[in-house]
């Protein structure tokens, strides 16, 4: 994942819950577990969002490799 905000901090979430800077940082890419599984991720600077959120699946995010 990937941001064009310089100096974002992108947050997701693989529970249905929405992306906040209280949910997991983005670093490194991450296993997914197995089954159906929805990401929602987001860019925060200072706390503030400053993306739209973005929410797939888990089928849909690997046919973006």
């Amino acid at each position: 994942m990937g941001c064009d905000h310089p100096n974002a901090k992108i947050y997701y979430t693989i529970n249905e819950s929405f992306p906040s800077p209280k949910t997991l940082l983005y670093s490194v890419p991450f296993a997914l577990p197995e089954g159906p599984v929805r990401i929602k991720a987001a860019a925060f600077i200072n706390g503030k969002q400053v993306s739209r959120m973005l929410m797939l699946t888990r089928d849909e995010l690997l046919q973006r490799k």
